[in-house]
C-alpha cells in the first residue's frame, strides 16, 4: 500500500521528522517477507509517516541509504537527509 501524501507539490520541499527501525525483523511469512526482514511505513491517522521499518543494519550509513532510495520510490519525490544521521530519529527533506 502507497503512503497518502498530504503534502501539495507546490509547497515542496519540506521537512518532516520521522523514526527509523533498521534491520528490523519480519513476521514469519515466507512469502510476504522472503529475504526475512521487512521495508515498510508505518502511518499516523491522518496520513504521516510516524516509523520506517528498514531491511538494512545501521553500519557505515547502509540503513541512511536504504531509507532514501526506499521513501524516494515510495513518495515518487526525491528525499535526503538532513538531521539524524547517525540517530534513529531523523528529518528528512521531500523535494
Amino acid at each position: 500500500m502507497k503512503p497518502r501524501c498530504l503534502i501539495e507539490k507546490s509547497k515542496m520541499p519540506v521537512e518532516i521528522k520521522i523514526k527509523v527501525q533498521p534491520n528490523s525483523p519480519a513476521p514469519f511469512d515466507p512469502i510476504r517477507y522472503p529475504m526475512g526482514s521487512k521495508q515498510e511505513i508505518q502511518q499516523n491517522i491522518d496520513g504521516s509517516i510516524s516509523k520506517v521499518y528498514l531491511q538494512k543494519p545501521a553500519i557505515d550509513g547502509k540503513a541512511n541509504k536504504e531509507l532514501e532510495k526506499f521513501l524516494s520510490k515510495k513518495l515518487n519525490s526525491k528525499v535526503k537527509i538532513i538531521k539524524g544521521l547517525t540517530s534513529k530519529n531523523k528529518t528528512i527533506e521531500i523535494k
